[in-house]
C-alpha cells in the first residue's frame, strides 16, 4: 500500500510507502497525524502514479500530464 498526496489542482505532489524504509518497525499511524491521512489517497503498490500525474476523482484514476510540444525556433535550435 502507498499513500498519495495531492496538490490543490488534483495533481500528485508526492507518494510515500505504507512502511517507512528508515523506520520499518514504526506504525505509519505514529509517523503522521490523522488529519494528514484523511487528505491522502491510498493505492496499491502496483498502481503507477508519479509526481505530476493528474487525479480524476470521478473515475478514481490517475493519468499522465499532457505536455504541450515546444515549437522549435531559432532561439531553441541555436541557429
Amino acid at each position: 500500500m502507498k499513500y498519495i498526496v495531492l496538490n490543490p489542482d488534483n495533481t500528485v505532489a508526492y507518494t510515500f510507502p505504507e512502511v517507512d524504509p528508515l523506520r520499518p518497525n514504526a506504525p505509519i499511524s505514529d509517523l503522521y497525524e490523522a488529519d494528514f491521512f484523511n487528505k491522502c489517497i491510498q493505492a496499491e503498490d502496483d498502481v503507477l502514479v508519479e509526481s505530476g500525474y493528474i487525479y480524476n476523482s470521478a473515475a478514481g484514476a490517475f493519468s499522465e500530464p499532457v505536455i504541450e510540444p515546444i515549437e522549435e525556433t531559432t532561439e531553441t535550435t541555436g541557429e
